[in-house]
């Protein structure tokens, strides 16, 4: 069996109507409430099918928790907190064919488990799309579940290795918004950034070094934001882009190439 995503899926992807339509939500909350909120995409292991969580996640000004049942949201953000268009709905790359309103969250096994996170999306209030400490920290983490002898309950976890022969490595992707409305923002457009674990295993790092992979991250995407190429191999891929709403668009700093270390070929 064999996992096989292309940089030109990736950017497909990330340029589709369902997940522009999440990107535009997150705008709308964080503008409107400046708090972080977030969505992800979801991969069948083996297989081309891409579902999406049916709710966006609304959190701080500063985090976002891994889990928020819609019906303890306030009244005024509840309807926020749907995602914009009938999501759950189950897709196969490259047709975006429709399978039967298909809700993630709640049928679990019609998505033929295993699956995994491909795309993880959240916003920063403050317009920086830098990686925290707690960002790289929380893509470490989501990969250690798929280690022997972690604290796993779902077997199909962990026993993803032995049966697909990889540890999924979600791409982070962090929007930056600020609090301001779009006739007062300067410009009509948003950073995006793309973060993603390169190594076949999860970082072996700790709080002493963490600060100086966060470091080197940043120091990626500001040479990208300075028109300058990036070609040195490090523990990160990392992409830089522009989302237009206006254009329905996100540009990559450094074209077709940009997105050349986030595919995924394993053969098992």
């Amino acid at each position: 069996m064999a996992e096989i995503i292309t940089p030109e899926q990736i950017r497909a992807e990330l340029n589709s109507p369902e997940f522009l339509a999440g990107l535009d939500r997150l705008i709308e909350i964080t503008t409107m409430q400046g708090v972080e909120s977030a969505f992800r995409v979801h991969k069948l292991a083996g297989k081309p099918a891409i579902a999406y969580d049916d709710t966006i996640t609304i959190g701080t000004p500063d985090s976002v928790p891994n889990s928020q049942q819609l019906i303890n949201l306030p009244e005024s953000l509840r309807e926020l907190a749907r995602f914009p268009i009938k999501k759950g709905t189950l897709y196969h790359t490259g047709e975006r064919e429709t399978k039967g309103g298909f809700r993630f969250a709640k049928d679990y096994d019609e998505f033929d488990a295993p699956n995994y996170v491909l795309l993880d999306i959240h916003s920063h209030p403050d317009e920086c799309v830098m990686p925290s400490e707690e960002d790289l920290t929380f893509l470490n983490n989501e990969r250690r579940f798929y280690l022997p002898g972690s604290q796993i309950q779902d077997e199909d976890v962990s026993r993803f290795k032995e049966r697909f022969g990889f540890i999924p490595s979600r791409i982070m992707a962090i929007i930056g918004v600020s609090n301001l409305s779009p006739e007062e923002k300067e410009g009509d457009n948003y950073l995006v950034s793309l973060v993603r674990e390169r190594l076949p295993s999860p970082i072996d790092f700790n709080k002493e070094h963490l600060g100086n992979l966060v470091f080197e991250t940043s120091t990626k995407i500001r040479r990208l934001s300075n028109g300058r190429s990036i070609n040195e191999v490090g523990l990160y891929d990392v992409a830089l882009g522009i989302y237009t709403p206006k254009e329905k668009q996100i540009e990559f700093v450094g074209g077709e190439q940009a997105l050349k270390g986030f595919g995924t070929e394993v053969h098992s």
